[in-house]
């Protein structure tokens, strides 16, 4: 038996050819429609690219310009929106960083970073409620994230709950162990605990953070405050001193070298450094207020 080849029905032809063409001009207009988003996208990580440039730089005005750019070509870009964040808040403008951070973790929920800056922001705002929030939503999309840790820690200090806070920023030690501002923090707590000797330990460990020779004045007067607070108060005039050397024009510290100079019974020398002081800065009112109280009875800070 001869069998005939198969030809489909006139209508099913049609039915194919009206599929084929309407499957072709669906697939055009996605790709027309395509194009003008893709364009935007590009033109924004391009002027994102560009104004990050120029933030490294230093040229904050040209990054946010830059950066307004890009939001503007794609508003529903995270990254976009937490670069000009960034570059607003730089520049002191707070409110609109904060807003356009908010906007960027409104499109990207879960970046765990993002949500942490925004708290970060939101706290140096006095927005501490929000803060904790924010630093409980980051750790639970990550919870290694030391900043997260940081930021939940130094929430709850600002509501008066201390164990907690040191819980949370000794956990951010150990996902960052040098991180300076979070020893600062625990060298600040153990000082109101009147923990002198843990209160040390501590400031030598952020003090080793930095290279030999370039520890900053903070870390130089709390090593200070630490020892006085331990009667050690030649150790405190020794370290002030030497500090002193590298920053002559520095009111606060010369100031506290004063403190201390007194303390250790070096009264000549006490009275020579809160002069120097009030050289540096006549208005500074703790060098008045010391140079009054050792000019009146030079004992009383022995």
């Amino acid at each position: 038996m001869i069998v005939e080849p198969h030809n489909p029905k006139p209508t099913t032809a049609l039915w194919l050819a009206a599929a084929a063409c309407l499957a072709c001009s669906l697939g055009c207009n996605a790709f027309r429609q395509r194009m003008p988003i893709d364009a935007a996208v590009s033109r924004c990580r391009q002027y994102s690219c560009e104004g990050v440039t120029a933030l490294e730089q230093g040229d904050c005005q040209q990054a946010e310009t830059l950066l307004r750019r890009a939001v503007e070509a794609a508003p529903q870009d995270a990254d976009a929106r937490r670069h000009l964040a960034e570059t607003l808040w730089a520049r002191g403008e707070q409110k609109e960083a904060i807003r356009h951070m908010r906007v960027a973790v409104t499109e990207e929920p879960r970046h765990a970073s993002a949500v942490c800056r925004l708290g970060q922001m939101e706290a140096a705002t006095g927005e501490w409620k929000l803060a904790l929030s924010r630093a409980q939503q980051a750790l639970h999309d990550d919870p290694k994230l030391s900043d997260a840790w940081a930021l939940r820690g130094r929430s709850h200090l600002e509501t008066g709950e201390t164990e907690l806070a040191m819980a949370d920023l000794f956990r951010a030690l150990e996902y960052a162990p040098n991180d300076r501002a979070v020893l600062a923090d625990l060298a600040r707590l153990y000082g109101q605990q009147r923990r002198p000797h843990k209160r040390l330990a501590t400031v030598h460990r952020l003090i080793e953070t930095f290279p030999h020779g370039e520890t900053p004045v903070d870390p130089l007067i709390m090593e200070a405050d630490a020892y006085a607070a331990l009667g050690r108060n030649d150790d405190a005039a020794e370290g002030l001193r030497a500090a002193a050397q590298r920053w002559p024009q520095d009111p606060v510290l010369l100031c506290r070298l004063a403190e201390a100079e007194a303390a250790a019974g070096q009264q000549h020398a006490a009275v020579a450094a809160v002069r120097q002081a009030l050289a540096v800065d006549q208005n500074h009112l703790p060098s008045q207020h010391l140079l009054a109280r050792l000019s009146a009875d030079p004992s009383q800070l022995r």
